[in-house]
């Protein structure tokens, strides 16, 4: 049974579904704090925000908001990166984190509305 807490989850999620121009799945898996806080913080610089939401909620969300080829990517840890402005500069960061020893994996993205894996 769904809680109010949970519906106001999923109603933020879709919402920011719905008017992102850049969204990106990433597993996070192995990333320390470190790491994880400063890929926030740079995100942030480019008017992104990286969140952390339950697989299951996501899912619903992303259906909500029409994004319902994402479903398939929300398995094991998932992080979502939400972008209003140009979706290439918090692309360049992700793609840099995959570099890194301990690498960031990109699951996948959707840009203006088309899927890429």
């Amino acid at each position: 049974m769904p809680t109010a807490e949970k519906e106001a989850t999923v109603a933020k999620v879709s919402e920011i579904f719905a008017r992102s121009k850049g969204v990106f799945l990433t597993d996070f898996t192995g990333l320390n704090v470190g790491a994880m806080t400063d890929l926030r913080f740079r995100l942030r610089k480019t008017s992104s925000s990286y969140l952390v939401v339950k697989n299951r909620l996501t899912a619903i969300a992303a259906d909500q908001a029409g994004l319902s080829g994402l479903r398939d990517y929300l398995t094991g840890p998932t992080g979502i990166v939400f972008t209003e402005g140009d979706p290439t500069e918090p692309a360049k960061i992700l793609a840099e984190f995959t570099r890194r020893p301990v690498p960031l994996k990109i699951k996948s993205g959707v840009v203006e509305r088309a899927l890429y894996t």
